[in-house]
Protein backbone atom coordinates (compact mmCIF):
# COMPACT_ATOMS: atom_id res chain seq x y z
CA UNK A 1 0.00 0.00 0.00
CA UNK A 2 2.64 1.91 1.24
CA UNK A 3 4.40 1.78 -2.26
CA UNK A 4 1.65 2.37 -4.33
CA UNK A 5 0.99 5.91 -2.82
CA UNK A 6 5.18 6.31 -3.17
CA UNK A 7 4.57 5.13 -7.20
CA UNK A 8 1.33 7.54 -7.52
CA UNK A 9 0.53 9.30 -11.25
CA UNK A 10 -2.32 11.42 -12.30
CA UNK A 11 -4.11 8.87 -12.12
CA UNK A 12 -4.01 7.46 -8.62
CA UNK A 13 -3.61 10.67 -6.91
CA UNK A 14 -7.26 12.13 -6.94
CA UNK A 15 -8.20 8.66 -5.53
CA UNK A 16 -6.15 8.93 -3.03
CA UNK A 17 -6.79 12.60 -2.53
CA UNK A 18 -10.47 11.51 -1.59
CA UNK A 19 -9.58 8.64 0.71
CA UNK A 20 -7.74 11.78 2.65
CA UNK A 21 -10.15 14.03 2.57
CA UNK A 22 -12.78 11.42 3.90
CA UNK A 23 -10.53 10.79 6.74
CA UNK A 24 -9.66 14.17 7.25
CA UNK A 25 -13.52 15.10 7.26
CA UNK A 26 -13.79 11.84 9.88
CA UNK A 27 -10.91 12.98 12.46
CA UNK A 28 -12.00 16.78 11.90
CA UNK A 29 -15.22 16.47 13.61
CA UNK A 30 -13.94 14.40 17.05
CA UNK A 31 -11.03 17.11 16.63
CA UNK A 32 -13.41 19.69 16.98
CA UNK A 33 -15.49 18.19 19.15
CA UNK A 34 -13.04 18.65 21.64
CA UNK A 35 -12.33 22.28 21.05
CA UNK A 36 -8.92 21.58 19.52
CA UNK A 37 -7.19 23.38 16.39
CA UNK A 38 -7.15 21.40 13.34
CA UNK A 39 -4.82 22.34 10.37
CA UNK A 40 -6.14 22.76 7.04
CA UNK A 41 -6.40 19.93 4.89
CA UNK A 42 -3.83 21.62 2.56
CA UNK A 43 -1.75 21.54 5.24
CA UNK A 44 -2.41 17.79 6.10
CA UNK A 45 -2.20 16.79 2.73
CA UNK A 46 1.70 17.70 2.02
CA UNK A 47 2.67 16.88 5.69
CA UNK A 48 0.70 13.14 4.65
CA UNK A 49 2.57 12.63 1.42
CA UNK A 50 6.20 14.07 3.07
CA UNK A 51 5.93 11.90 5.78
CA UNK A 52 5.05 8.47 3.21
CA UNK A 53 7.27 9.60 0.12
CA UNK A 54 10.49 9.79 3.18
CA UNK A 55 9.23 6.72 4.43
CA UNK A 56 8.84 8.19 7.67
CA UNK A 57 6.90 4.69 9.04
CA UNK A 58 7.64 1.28 10.24
CA UNK A 59 6.09 -2.00 9.60
CA UNK A 60 6.37 -4.81 12.20
CA UNK A 61 5.04 -7.93 12.53
CA UNK A 62 4.40 -9.72 15.42
CA UNK A 63 4.00 -13.16 15.56
CA UNK A 64 5.85 -14.75 18.98
CA UNK A 65 7.16 -13.75 21.68
CA UNK A 66 10.84 -13.37 20.62
CA UNK A 67 9.26 -10.95 17.98
CA UNK A 68 8.01 -9.05 21.35
CA UNK A 69 11.60 -9.34 22.62
CA UNK A 70 13.38 -7.59 19.55
CA UNK A 71 11.09 -4.83 19.52
CA UNK A 72 10.74 -4.24 23.58
CA UNK A 73 12.03 -1.37 25.13
CA UNK A 74 13.91 -2.73 28.68
CA UNK A 75 13.71 0.49 30.11
CA UNK A 76 9.96 1.57 29.67
CA UNK A 77 8.59 -2.02 28.85
CA UNK A 78 6.86 -1.03 25.81
CA UNK A 79 7.18 -1.64 22.02
CA UNK A 80 9.99 0.45 20.79
CA UNK A 81 8.89 3.46 18.42
CA UNK A 82 11.65 4.03 16.27
CA UNK A 83 9.50 5.68 13.38
CA UNK A 84 7.60 9.15 13.74
CA UNK A 85 4.51 6.27 12.42
CA UNK A 86 5.02 2.72 13.34
CA UNK A 87 2.44 0.10 12.67
CA UNK A 88 2.21 -3.30 14.21
CA UNK A 89 0.76 -6.21 12.75
CA UNK A 90 -0.21 -9.52 14.82
CA UNK A 91 -2.81 -11.69 16.48
CA UNK A 92 -3.02 -13.38 20.14
CA UNK A 93 0.70 -12.67 20.52
CA UNK A 94 -0.42 -8.61 20.80
CA UNK A 95 -3.45 -10.09 22.76
CA UNK A 96 -1.30 -10.34 26.15
CA UNK A 97 -1.33 -6.93 27.63
CA UNK A 98 1.50 -5.73 25.51
CA UNK A 99 1.78 -1.83 26.02
CA UNK A 100 2.20 0.69 22.39
CA UNK A 101 3.03 4.43 23.59
CA UNK A 102 0.22 6.51 21.79
CA UNK A 103 -1.46 4.01 19.84
CA UNK A 104 -4.07 5.72 17.73
CA UNK A 105 -5.97 3.80 15.28
CA UNK A 106 -7.17 -0.32 16.00
CA UNK A 107 -7.98 -2.90 13.83
CA UNK A 108 -9.79 -5.27 15.72
CA UNK A 109 -10.52 -8.56 13.90
CA UNK A 110 -11.15 -11.41 15.95
CA UNK A 111 -13.90 -12.68 15.23
CA UNK A 112 -15.00 -16.38 16.66
CA UNK A 113 -18.16 -18.38 16.88
CA UNK A 114 -18.85 -17.87 20.24
CA UNK A 115 -17.70 -14.26 21.84
CA UNK A 116 -17.34 -14.56 25.31
CA UNK A 117 -18.14 -11.34 27.28
CA UNK A 118 -15.14 -11.83 29.93
CA UNK A 119 -12.46 -12.41 26.86
CA UNK A 120 -13.74 -9.46 25.37
CA UNK A 121 -13.57 -7.12 27.98
CA UNK A 122 -10.09 -7.56 28.99
CA UNK A 123 -9.24 -7.44 24.89
CA UNK A 124 -11.02 -4.08 26.05
CA UNK A 125 -7.93 -2.66 27.61
CA UNK A 126 -6.67 -2.01 23.90
CA UNK A 127 -7.78 1.26 24.44
CA UNK A 128 -5.96 2.07 27.67
CA UNK A 129 -6.13 5.23 29.48
CA UNK A 130 -5.06 8.20 26.97
CA UNK A 131 -5.08 12.03 27.17
CA UNK A 132 -7.98 14.56 25.82
CA UNK A 133 -5.61 15.06 22.89
CA UNK A 134 -4.68 11.46 21.71
CA UNK A 135 -8.88 10.56 22.18
CA UNK A 136 -9.80 13.56 19.91
CA UNK A 137 -7.66 11.01 17.20
CA UNK A 138 -8.04 7.72 18.02
CA UNK A 139 -10.46 5.46 15.99
CA UNK A 140 -11.37 1.95 16.27
CA UNK A 141 -11.97 -0.30 13.27
CA UNK A 142 -13.91 -3.62 13.25
CA UNK A 143 -16.62 -5.47 11.58
CA UNK A 144 -20.22 -5.13 12.11
CA UNK A 145 -20.70 -8.28 13.97
CA UNK A 146 -18.17 -7.55 16.52
CA UNK A 147 -18.99 -3.71 16.79
CA UNK A 148 -22.75 -5.17 17.26
CA UNK A 149 -21.60 -7.29 20.45
CA UNK A 150 -19.18 -4.87 21.93
CA UNK A 151 -21.93 -2.21 21.60
CA UNK A 152 -24.42 -5.25 23.25
CA UNK A 153 -21.66 -5.60 26.01
CA UNK A 154 -20.82 -1.96 26.81
CA UNK A 155 -24.73 -1.66 27.55
CA UNK A 156 -24.86 -4.44 29.78
CA UNK A 157 -21.75 -3.27 31.38
CA UNK A 158 -23.03 0.36 32.10
CA UNK A 159 -25.96 -0.19 33.15
CA UNK A 160 -24.36 -3.17 35.92
CA UNK A 161 -22.09 -0.34 37.20
CA UNK A 162 -25.33 2.48 37.18
CA UNK A 163 -27.63 0.30 38.89
CA UNK A 164 -24.38 -0.62 41.66
CA UNK A 165 -23.68 3.17 41.78
CA UNK A 166 -27.41 4.05 42.94
CA UNK A 167 -27.91 0.87 45.00
CA UNK A 168 -31.31 0.05 43.31
CA UNK A 169 -30.09 -3.20 41.84
CA UNK A 170 -32.88 -4.88 43.68
CA UNK A 171 -32.62 -8.16 43.84
CA UNK A 172 -30.21 -8.85 41.35
CA UNK A 173 -30.00 -9.79 37.38
CA UNK A 174 -31.77 -12.69 36.15
CA UNK A 175 -30.26 -15.01 34.13
CA UNK A 176 -33.27 -16.89 31.89
CA UNK A 177 -33.56 -19.21 29.25
CA UNK A 178 -35.37 -21.27 27.04
CA UNK A 179 -35.87 -24.89 28.55
CA UNK A 180 -36.78 -27.23 25.23
CA UNK A 181 -37.06 -26.72 21.83
CA UNK A 182 -40.47 -28.32 22.00
CA UNK A 183 -41.64 -26.11 24.83
CA UNK A 184 -40.07 -22.85 22.63
CA UNK A 185 -43.33 -20.59 24.23
CA UNK A 186 -43.51 -22.70 27.61
CA UNK A 187 -42.00 -22.19 31.12
CA UNK A 188 -38.88 -20.42 31.95
CA UNK A 189 -36.77 -20.51 34.96
CA UNK A 190 -34.45 -18.49 36.68
CA UNK A 191 -30.94 -19.51 36.24
CA UNK A 192 -27.74 -18.52 37.96
CA UNK A 193 -24.83 -17.42 35.61
CA UNK A 194 -23.29 -20.71 33.72
CA UNK A 195 -19.92 -21.33 31.77
CA UNK A 196 -18.86 -18.24 29.42
CA UNK A 197 -19.16 -20.75 26.07
CA UNK A 198 -22.78 -21.39 27.31
CA UNK A 199 -24.35 -18.11 25.47
CA UNK A 200 -23.07 -16.39 23.00
CA UNK A 201 -23.20 -12.54 23.54
CA UNK A 202 -24.86 -12.39 19.93
CA UNK A 203 -27.93 -14.20 21.19
CA UNK A 204 -28.31 -12.03 24.40
CA UNK A 205 -31.43 -9.99 24.92
CA UNK A 206 -30.52 -8.03 27.60
CA UNK A 207 -33.68 -6.20 29.25
CA UNK A 208 -34.54 -3.28 31.16
CA UNK A 209 -37.06 -0.59 31.83
CA UNK A 210 -38.49 0.53 28.36
CA UNK A 211 -36.09 -1.35 26.63
CA UNK A 212 -37.08 -1.37 22.66
CA UNK A 213 -36.82 -4.99 21.12
CA UNK A 214 -37.35 -5.18 17.35
CA UNK A 215 -35.75 -6.41 14.36
CA UNK A 216 -33.45 -4.32 12.54
CA UNK A 217 -31.97 -4.99 9.41
CA UNK A 218 -34.47 -7.00 6.61
CA UNK A 219 -36.19 -7.11 3.51
CA UNK A 220 -39.32 -7.43 2.57
CA UNK A 221 -40.98 -9.97 0.12
CA UNK A 222 -41.97 -9.88 -3.06
CA UNK A 223 -44.33 -6.84 -3.45
CA UNK A 224 -47.85 -8.95 -4.05
CA UNK A 225 -47.97 -11.36 -1.17
CA UNK A 226 -46.41 -8.08 0.66
CA UNK A 227 -49.46 -5.88 0.44
CA UNK A 228 -51.78 -9.10 0.77
CA UNK A 229 -50.36 -9.18 4.17
CA UNK A 230 -50.29 -5.36 5.05
CA UNK A 231 -54.03 -5.75 3.89
CA UNK A 232 -54.75 -8.84 6.42
CA UNK A 233 -53.03 -7.16 9.13
CA UNK A 234 -55.02 -3.53 8.75
CA UNK A 235 -57.99 -6.05 8.45
CA UNK A 236 -57.13 -8.08 12.14
CA UNK A 237 -56.62 -4.43 13.67
CA UNK A 238 -60.37 -3.02 12.44
CA UNK A 239 -61.97 -5.81 13.52
CA UNK A 240 -60.54 -5.63 17.43
CA UNK A 241 -61.58 -1.55 17.16
CA UNK A 242 -57.85 -0.70 17.10
CA UNK A 243 -56.85 2.53 15.11
CA UNK A 244 -53.92 5.36 15.28
CA UNK A 245 -57.05 6.78 18.16
CA UNK A 246 -56.81 4.14 20.58
CA UNK A 247 -53.51 4.70 22.33
CA UNK A 248 -53.15 2.29 24.78
CA UNK A 249 -56.30 -0.11 24.28
CA UNK A 250 -55.95 -3.65 25.22
CA UNK A 251 -55.46 -6.12 22.88
CA UNK A 252 -55.07 -10.05 23.82
CA UNK A 253 -51.67 -11.98 23.49
CA UNK A 254 -53.25 -14.33 21.56
CA UNK A 255 -54.09 -11.92 19.15
CA UNK A 256 -50.79 -9.78 19.11
CA UNK A 257 -49.31 -12.91 18.51
CA UNK A 258 -51.23 -13.78 15.44
CA UNK A 259 -50.20 -10.26 14.15
CA UNK A 260 -46.74 -10.49 14.94
CA UNK A 261 -46.56 -13.41 13.24
CA UNK A 262 -47.69 -12.06 9.93
CA UNK A 263 -45.93 -9.26 10.54
CA UNK A 264 -42.83 -11.44 10.19
CA UNK A 265 -44.01 -13.25 7.34
CA UNK A 266 -43.73 -10.38 5.53
CA UNK A 267 -40.18 -10.04 5.96
CA UNK A 268 -36.70 -11.69 5.66
CA UNK A 269 -33.74 -11.06 7.43
CA UNK A 270 -30.85 -9.52 5.54
CA UNK A 271 -27.30 -11.53 6.01
CA UNK A 272 -25.54 -8.76 6.64
CA UNK A 273 -27.70 -7.75 9.83
CA UNK A 274 -26.73 -8.28 13.15
CA UNK A 275 -29.59 -7.35 15.09
CA UNK A 276 -32.39 -9.03 13.61
CA UNK A 277 -34.55 -10.22 16.45
CA UNK A 278 -36.69 -13.53 15.47
CA UNK A 279 -40.19 -13.65 15.42
CA UNK A 280 -39.52 -16.37 18.05
CA UNK A 281 -37.09 -14.33 20.14
CA UNK A 282 -39.76 -11.44 20.27
CA UNK A 283 -42.50 -13.64 21.43
CA UNK A 284 -40.87 -15.35 23.76
CA UNK A 285 -39.37 -12.15 25.42
CA UNK A 286 -43.15 -10.86 24.98
CA UNK A 287 -44.58 -13.93 27.29
CA UNK A 288 -41.64 -13.96 29.32
CA UNK A 289 -42.57 -9.79 30.86
CA UNK A 290 -46.26 -10.18 30.15
CA UNK A 291 -45.81 -12.92 33.22
CA UNK A 292 -49.44 -14.15 34.09
CA UNK A 293 -51.06 -11.48 32.11
CA UNK A 294 -53.29 -12.38 29.50
CA UNK A 295 -53.78 -8.73 27.65
CA UNK A 296 -51.24 -5.76 26.73
CA UNK A 297 -51.92 -2.24 25.67
CA UNK A 298 -51.13 -1.67 21.49
CA UNK A 299 -50.45 1.57 19.84
CA UNK A 300 -51.00 1.79 16.30
CA UNK A 301 -49.52 3.94 13.65
CA UNK A 302 -49.66 3.70 9.99
CA UNK A 303 -48.65 5.70 6.46
CA UNK A 304 -45.24 5.59 7.23
CA UNK A 305 -41.85 6.46 5.26
CA UNK A 306 -38.38 5.76 6.48
CA UNK A 307 -35.99 4.81 4.73
CA UNK A 308 -33.85 1.54 4.95
CA UNK A 309 -30.46 3.25 5.63
CA UNK A 310 -29.19 6.16 7.81
CA UNK A 311 -25.79 7.77 7.36
CA UNK A 312 -23.34 7.60 9.74
CA UNK A 313 -20.30 9.34 9.39
CA UNK A 314 -19.09 8.32 5.75
CA UNK A 315 -20.76 5.03 6.65
CA UNK A 316 -24.40 4.07 6.39
CA UNK A 317 -26.06 1.71 8.64
CA UNK A 318 -29.84 -0.19 9.29
CA UNK A 319 -32.27 2.40 10.10
CA UNK A 320 -32.97 1.27 13.99
CA UNK A 321 -35.59 3.95 15.22
CA UNK A 322 -38.92 3.99 13.36
CA UNK A 323 -40.94 5.16 16.58
CA UNK A 324 -39.09 8.13 17.82
CA UNK A 325 -38.17 11.28 16.89
CA UNK A 326 -37.07 14.78 19.24
CA UNK A 327 -40.71 15.60 19.48
CA UNK A 328 -42.09 14.97 23.08
CA UNK A 329 -45.19 13.52 21.36
CA UNK A 330 -43.01 10.96 19.38
CA UNK A 331 -44.60 6.84 19.41
CA UNK A 332 -41.90 5.79 21.90
CA UNK A 333 -42.86 8.60 24.18
CA UNK A 334 -45.98 7.95 24.23
CA UNK A 335 -45.87 3.80 24.66
CA UNK A 336 -43.92 4.62 27.72
CA UNK A 337 -46.56 6.18 29.12
CA UNK A 338 -48.73 3.41 29.13
CA UNK A 339 -45.88 0.43 30.24
CA UNK A 340 -46.37 0.82 33.51
CA UNK A 341 -46.87 -2.55 34.71
CA UNK A 342 -46.76 -4.58 31.23
CA UNK A 343 -45.13 -3.96 27.91
CA UNK A 344 -46.61 -2.08 25.09
CA UNK A 345 -46.77 -3.57 21.28
CA UNK A 346 -46.00 -0.56 19.31
CA UNK A 347 -47.01 -1.92 15.38
CA UNK A 348 -45.99 0.77 12.54
CA UNK A 349 -46.88 0.51 9.02
CA UNK A 350 -44.18 1.40 6.88
CA UNK A 351 -45.14 2.13 2.88
CA UNK A 352 -42.31 0.98 1.49
CA UNK A 353 -41.88 3.58 -0.78
CA UNK A 354 -39.14 5.12 1.39
CA UNK A 355 -35.22 3.92 -0.28
CA UNK A 356 -34.28 0.61 0.26
CA UNK A 357 -38.04 -0.91 0.42
CA UNK A 358 -38.44 -1.57 -3.43
CA UNK A 359 -42.11 -0.22 -2.59
CA UNK A 360 -42.82 -3.22 -0.59
CA UNK A 361 -45.26 -2.58 2.43
CA UNK A 362 -44.41 -3.64 5.83
CA UNK A 363 -45.56 -3.54 9.71
CA UNK A 364 -42.74 -3.08 12.11
CA UNK A 365 -43.37 -4.63 15.42
CA UNK A 366 -41.70 -3.58 18.38
CA UNK A 367 -42.19 -4.06 22.41
CA UNK A 368 -41.48 -1.77 24.89
CA UNK A 369 -40.31 -3.70 28.47
CA UNK A 370 -42.35 -2.41 31.40
CA UNK A 371 -40.83 -0.14 34.16
CA UNK A 372 -41.50 -2.53 36.34
CA UNK A 373 -39.33 -5.29 34.18
CA UNK A 374 -36.58 -6.97 36.08
CA UNK A 375 -32.99 -6.19 34.99
CA UNK A 376 -32.62 -9.49 32.74
CA UNK A 377 -30.19 -11.40 30.72
CA UNK A 378 -32.02 -13.75 28.30
CA UNK A 379 -30.29 -16.21 26.38
CA UNK A 380 -32.54 -16.03 23.40
CA UNK A 381 -31.09 -19.38 21.68
CA UNK A 382 -30.88 -23.14 22.34
CA UNK A 383 -26.87 -23.67 23.21
CA UNK A 384 -25.34 -26.50 20.53
CA UNK A 385 -25.42 -30.14 21.11
CA UNK A 386 -21.41 -29.79 21.87
CA UNK A 387 -22.67 -27.37 24.70
CA UNK A 388 -25.77 -29.25 25.98
CA UNK A 389 -23.45 -31.85 27.10
CA UNK A 390 -22.23 -30.14 29.74
CA UNK A 391 -24.43 -29.62 32.67
CA UNK A 392 -23.17 -26.73 35.31
CA UNK A 393 -25.75 -25.70 36.62
CA UNK A 394 -27.62 -29.23 37.50
CA UNK A 395 -30.64 -28.43 36.53
CA UNK A 396 -32.59 -28.22 32.83
CA UNK A 397 -33.14 -24.93 32.21
CA UNK A 398 -29.83 -23.88 30.37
Amino acid sequence: MFLQIRLRDDTTTPKIDRLLKDSYEDIQQSVNAFGFFMPTFETVRLRFYEAIDREYYRVDVVNSDNDIQDLLDEETGELSLTNPFSIFVGGQVLDRGVTISRMIGFYYGRNPQTMQQDTVLQHSRMFGYRSKELLSVSRFYTTRRIHSNMEKITEIDLDLRNDIERGSLGSGVYFIAQKRQEEQYGQYGKIVPCSPDKIRVSDVIFLKPHTRIFPIGFTPINKQEAKRIDIAISRKLQEKGIDEYSDGKLLSLDAAEEIIHLAYSAITPDEASTRFITEEELIVTLRYMLASGTELPVLVRTGRNLSKYRKVGNSVAYSNAPDTSSSPGSLFNTAVKFANDTPVLMLIQQTGEADGWGGRPFWWTIVVASDQVNMTMYASKLPSERVKKVDVTGDDDV
